[in-house]
């Protein structure tokens, strides 16, 4: 499976509640870490640029979702 696909199987298991930080696997954290990896070496983008002017660019919304499920998924620490 791809990035993508990976991402996208998760946002729809977690949106339908059937996914939650509580019940993520070493295996779905590890898709999540894979897609961090390649979010930060710019191989998958937040936003792609669509048109000739720099202000004409469109979210990737299974991008956002990554990012959200990041958040969603894992224990978030104050501090």
């Amino acid at each position: 499976m791809s990035l993508e696909s990976d991402v996208r199987e998760l946002w729809q298991r977690y949106d339908d509640g059937d996914l939650d930080a509580e019940s993520a696997t070493v295996d779905e954290l590890d898709q999540l870490d894979a897609f961090l990896d390649a979010l930060e070496a710019g191989e998958v983008r937040a936003a792609e640029k669509t048109g000739p002017d720099v202000t004409s660019w469109e979210a990737n919304e299974w991008v956002k979702r990554g990012i959200l499920l990041n958040f969603g998924l894992r224990e978030t620490l104050t501090v």
